[in-house]
């Protein structure tokens, strides 16, 4: 890692997540003027990608843009090239180390998700669990049931994720889990954090997120920096909470949205207006653009 420093003027690289950072609840792409900022930054000189938690297929909409030049998917397990989706760098999780993770909680009545290149397989009781969720990354506020079956459209439910994992020869990029209650969410946390073999995200209140040990949002970023020639240290990333910690200490300035949960404010450098107010375009306009 390069020593890290503010960015001059115009940043080398400018990634976002999307969900309550660039995209409201609810919206297909962003608000017209994040847009406008993205795309001034980008005709200025700096490299633009998107870092999510989201697999290739529910990119699409912002892969659309011209001015996006790499996709940073799955927790950062997959980092692509917007314009042709040729892989820069990817590493999966083990075959072994997704059954056993599976067997690790499987008394706590998980539901299991798993997300590959080509699409998402998951068990109703996963979708369930997130439903019921409450708090500020729930999914329990009225209408989530319909945000969420949308977003969750190309699915593929399964009965069973273990039996779906030894019966595919996909690779699995990245595990969802969600549980019953908070109590068991915390103890799978705890068992699958002890195994020491797993990447984990925090996400709902009751959902947890794996990828391959060392691999996450900011792995991600050193490796697409690295690989793509991009000064790392005049690169900016903005996020909200969840697993944008994880860019914490691998970009040169980290913006935490100013809806952003409290745990990302306090490792971010910065803060903008939240996403009701187009915070990310207006730190740009600010920043790099006046």
């Amino acid at each position: 890692m390069p020593d890290i420093a503010r960015p001059t003027r115009i940043p080398s690289l400018v990634a976002f997540d999307l969900d309550d950072t660039t995209l409201d609840h609810g919206d297909k792409d962003m608000h017209p003027r994040v847009q406008a900022a993205l795309e001034r930054v980008h005709a200025l000189g700096a490299a633009t990608a998107v870092v999510s938690g989201r697999p290739v297929q529910m990119l699409r909409p912002i892969q659309a843009h011209s001015w996006v030049d790499w996709l940073i998917t799955m927790n950062g397990s997959l980092v692509m090239r917007a314009s042709d989706e040729k892989p820069l760098y990817g590493k999966p999780i083990s075959r072994d180390d997704v059954v056993r993770s599976f067997a690790a909680i499987d008394d706590l009545g998980p539901g299991l998700g798993v997300i590959m290149r080509t699409g998402m397989a998951q068990e109703q009781k996963l979708v369930n669990y997130m439903l019921q969720g409450s708090g500020p990354q729930g999914m329990g506020e009225k209408g989530a049931e319909a945000e969420l079956e949308e977003l969750l459209a190309d699915t593929t439910y399964i009965d069973s994720a273990r039996e779906f994992v030894l019966a595919t020869d996909e690779d699995i990029y990245k595990i969802q889990m969600s549980f019953p209650d908070v109590p068991a969410r915390d103890e799978a946390y705890a068992r699958l954090d002890a195994l020491d073999r797993y990447e984990l995200a925090d996400m709902g209140v009751v959902e947890i997120e794996v990828t391959a040990r060392g691999v996450n949002k900011g792995t991600a970023l050193d490796q697409l920096c690295v690989l793509a020639g991009i000064d790392q240290a005049c690169s900016v990333a903005f996020g909200d909470s969840g697993n944008d910690l994880q860019m914490a200490g691998h970009v040169g300035t980290l913006v935490a949205m100013g809806n952003a949960t409290p745990e990302f404010k306090a490792v971010a450098d910065e803060i903008c207006p939240p996403i009701t107010e187009q915070g990310v375009a207006r730190w740009l306009e600010e920043t790099c653009l006046s």
